[in-house]
């Protein structure tokens, strides 16, 4: 065949209904896209809020509670040195009629309102009596807060963290106005922590930072890259890995700031932390972590954009059915219309090459 004839060969060519609904497709199609987008970003924003808001109503709980316990300490340091008889027996330096004074309480400190440990100093700031264990290797100053609220005759609270946390209260013995001594007394933090669970719809956790070292936690609750140890922690089989995986990908300075979202196994994780009110001479830094699984607030995320990407896809269907169905039948008489003219200035359709059909013949009876 030669150039000329296939030059003059017909193309095949969509006809103008299809170029229109080709046309209208691709523009509703990317409304779809658009819309799905647009609504799986306001989703995710909205989520995002939701959860600094949580992470933010967290915080000012743990800081509240930290607050509380701290003053109960404060109240029950204040009550032991107000003991009847307790400004009498300090100079004895036997420490009798001290033991006398406060033996009796001791039982009932330690086990209904969780005191660790009983400090008693005289005047001049030795030690004349102790109950409980004192804390390991915290390097506490004790003789500075002596010092301090001899000085001062004003109450004194710490918190000090090593192979755990305790809040400290160091306050005055007072006779007829005048400091003869000091009271410390220290409580762990368990029942901030049991109120930091409650608090939290998932894992808590209690972790140390800085230069304490205990032989006694196993060596995957040490978390290198934060360069501290887990020395409480709930749901450990389940948050103690997401932990070690979010150890390396973020920093704790980020998990003060806001939470941290991240993909864990097949579960969605967000981890969250409070930094602990510290100390001048502090050579550790507590903070409560917060582990929540949120799979599934994520699929239902998920699960919504699908649901707006497939009422867009059905609505894009139903448009384009729509609109075919308008367009065939004025589309097919168009085309006839194109396909046969009608003569300039006659009312009759051209048949065949342009000629008029024949007349047609009266049929013979």
């Amino acid at each position: 065949m030669s150039s000329a004839s296939q030059s003059k060969s017909p193309r095949h060519r969509l006809s103008l209904t299809w170029r229109v609904i080709a046309l209208s497709s691709l523009l509703v199609l990317g409304l779809v896209l658009a819309f799905s987008w647009v609504g799986h970003a306001n989703l995710t924003r909205q989520f995002e809020e939701s959860r600094n808001e949580s992470a933010l109503r967290q915080a000012g709980e743990m800081h509240l509670a930290l607050q509380r316990s701290e003053e109960s300490v404060r109240q029950l340091a204040s009550l032991v040195a107000s003991t009847q008889g307790l400004g009498a027996a300090l100079p004895d330096r036997e420490g009798e009629a001290l033991l006398e004074t406060l033996e009796p309480q001791w039982p009932t400190l330690q086990l209904e309102s969780g005191v660790e440990e009983i400090l008693i100093f005289n005047a001049s700031g030795g030690q004349v009596a102790e109950w409980g264990a004192p804390q390991s290797g915290n390097g506490r100053p004790v003789q500075r807060w002596v010092r301090q609220v001899i000085e001062s005759e004003t109450p004194l609270t710490a918190l000090r963290c090593s192979s755990d946390c305790r809040q400290y209260a160091a306050v005055p013995v007072l006779v007829e106005g005048r400091s003869t001594g000091v009271v410390i007394l220290s409580r762990s933090l368990a029942d901030v922590m049991r109120q930091a669970h409650q608090i939290a719809k998932g894992d808590v956790g209690l972790l140390v930072t800085g230069e304490m070292q205990s032989g006694e936690l196993p060596v995957e609750r040490q978390l290198s890259d934060w360069q501290g140890q887990l020395i409480a922690l709930t749901g450990q089989s389940e948050s103690l890995p997401a932990l070690q995986q979010a150890s390396t990908e973020t920093s704790l300075r980020s998990l003060t700031e806001r939470p941290y979202r991240f993909r864990y196994g097949a579960r969605d994780i967000e981890v969250s932390a409070v930094r602990m009110d510290e100390d001048g001479d502090r050579r550790t830094t507590g903070y409560v972590l917060f582990t929540n699984d949120i799979t599934d607030q994520i699929g239902a995320i998920r699960q919504d954009t699908r649901t707006l990407a497939v009422i867009g896809l059905g609505g894009w269907l139903a448009a384009e059915l729509l609109l075919l169905a308008i367009l065939l039948s004025p589309m097919a008489r168009l085309r006839r219309i194109l396909q046969h003219p009608a003569e300039p200035g006659s009312g009759r359709v051209r048949h065949g090459s342009g000629g008029y059909p024949p007349p047609r013949q009266p049929t013979v009876g």
